[in-house]
């Protein structure tokens, strides 16, 4: 809402004291406003009829407004993260003499550096952290659709984490295809296929798989879709995100409501490929986790803890499919669970591929069935996935999108170096195929930052409460944020070339949280071995 004396393209003549306060002389003063260059970036403010320092100082800043562009606010927020009043203000009075930096120095500036959110993990993350169990169990139903089947199992064959197991349950398909195609499948170290004698239909196939699961999480992954690298970690850490959480689903580019950037049909930029457009979403996401009422079947994540509180999928009323995830989703929702939108994982569905020409009459039919039990229903999905946090989460997939099919930006896996500033030269082997980030710690502080052609640029400081011991290997806090700082920029891979002990703890975190690593002592040549990683 804008203050009542500012009002975007209404010129309203502002009172204003003839003299200039004190923080006002002292922007005019610094060549870091440029009172110009405001103007021209916010033609509101110039219509508005408002003097562009005022303007900054008492509403621009809470904005997000940009003073000029020498000075960049979301950098030096990474530095002075506790600033309760205007950016530029702040470093003129304090940061500057504090050694704090106006603008970052890239090489050349990625391409998610204007997009990428600098919020801070929430302390819960060591809560998080305790919350990550076993790993889940894929759970893939099979009716026809032998071609999609076929992309779906490779891709979960390819990006799929070796701690899940993956059930893949043949409900008597009737396309001959299927089962000398699922034989093939049956020696892959982690996947086991069933055939039923007969056709049970979607529900009760999807409750045998929960079953089979034990006392796992499970994740429900319709058979004509396809993932990337790191879907299940991701989903997972969102699982983990709050004790009462009973399902994650992800965006998509064809899941109806839960597709982005919009909903409905979205079909990859042309020249692009999923596995560039996922890891692009991953990279640039906010990491915001709607809530809505409701998940969607095509992927969704379920706790065990949920599923063991409201019981399974019910069969009875929904055998086919189509409205099973929504009544059960309303139900744990009865019962305090919550549902969540994973919006820096994104899948790729062909949709309804085993249905065929009957999937509008079980939609509808599913649809009398939730909408009988749960009047409220579709004004709580109407209103959540109109909610603002939804088309922010959208609009950072629209914009990864475009980055995607711009030649001027490089999509690459990112891999965090555990190492010191003054050995950051052996990085340089890695830059033509990954980015890279580094990771320093000395007793009390914490960087990380981003390494490219020679060029280091900070790009977040964390200081501990309390220092870190020689000889301990356990701490919370560092903990907390090694975690955070590895799924908030999407970490793929871990290189840890120092023998400081609780750098070494990075490779057991990062292996709790699925991110494969590795520790040298002997940098150039595992380096090289390691460049295997990114083929």
């Amino acid at each position: 809402m804008w203050p009542a004396r500012y009002i975007p393209g209404i010129y309203l003549a502002v009172t204003k004291d003839s003299r200039q306060s004190a923080e006002e002389r002292l922007l005019q003063e610094s060549s870091l406003f440029n009172t110009h260059w405001y103007l021209l970036q916010n033609p509101d403010v110039a219509a508005a009829g408002m003097e562009p320092i005022h303007h900054y100082l008492h509403y621009g800043w809470h904005e997000g407004r940009e003073p000029g562009p020498e000075f960049d606010t979301r950098y030096y927020l990474v530095q002075q993260p506790a600033v309760n009043m205007a950016p530029l203000l702040h470093y003129l009075l304090y940061g500057k003499a504090q050694g704090a930096i106006a603008k970052p120095h890239w090489c050349n500036t990625p391409w998610w550096w204007s997009i990428t959110p600098t919020s801070a993990e929430p302390p819960s993350c060591t809560a998080r952290l305790a919350r990550l169990t076993a790993w889940p169990t894929v759970i893939i139903p099979v009716y026809n659709a032998a071609l999609a089947v076929k992309k779906c199992l490779d891709s979960v064959q390819a990006f799929t984490h070796s701690g899940c197991r993956v059930l893949i349950i043949n409900d008597a398909s009737t396309d001959p295809a299927i089962i000398p195609l699922l034989k093939q499948y049956e020696a892959v170290p982690g996947f086991e296929v069933f055939t039923h004698a007969h056709n049970k239909g979607y529900t009760p196939t999807v409750n045998e798989g929960i079953a089979l699961a034990g006392q796992a999480d499970v994740i429900l992954l319709n058979s004509d879709t396809c993932v990337s690298a790191g879907w299940v970690q991701r989903l997972r850490w969102a699982a983990c995100s709050h004790p009462k959480v009973a399902t994650v689903t992800p965006f998509s580019n064809n899941a109806g409501a839960f597709s982005a950037p919009a909903p409905g049909v979205n079909p990859l930029p042309q020249g692009t490929s999923l596995a560039e457009c996922a890891r692009a979403i991953a990279q640039a996401s906010g990491r915001y986790l709607p809530q809505v009422p409701t998940g969607n079947g095509f992927c969704m994540y379920i706790r065990r803890a949920c599923l063991d509180d409201i019981g399974c999928f019910d069969e009875q009323a929904f055998p086919r499919g189509y409205g099973e995830e929504n009544d059960f989703c309303m139900r744990a929702g009865a019962q305090g669970w919550l549902h969540l939108i994973d919006d820096s994982t994104y899948i790729e569905h062909q949709r309804s591929a085993s249905f065929g020409s009957n999937k509008e009459a079980l939609l509808r039919a599913g649809g009398a069935v939730v909408n009988s039990r749960y009047p409220h229903y579709t004004h709580q999905v109407r209103q959540a996935f109109s909610a603002p946090i939804l088309q922010q989460a959208r609009n950072r997939v629209d914009a990864a999108l475009t980055q995607c099919t711009n030649i001027n930006s490089r999509i690459l896996p990112r891999v965090l170096c555990v190492t010191t500033v003054n050995k950051m030269h052996l990085m340089q082997e890695l830059s033509a195929k990954t980015e890279t980030m580094v990771l320093s710690c000395n007793a009390q502080k914490m960087t990380l930052g981003h390494y490219a052609k020679g060029v280091y640029t900070q790009l977040a400081i964390h200081t501990l409460t309390q220092p870190l011991k020689s000889l301990s290997h356990q701490h919370e806090e560092y903990d907390a944020v090694i975690a955070s700082w590895l799924m908030q920029w999407s970490i793929e891979f871990v290189y840890v070339q120092n023998t400081v002990t609780h750098h070494l703890r990075v490779l057991e975190l990062a292996h709790l949280l699925g991110i494969n690593g590795i520790f040298s002592h002997s940098a150039i040549s595992d380096l090289r071995q390691f460049l295997l990683f990114t083929k």
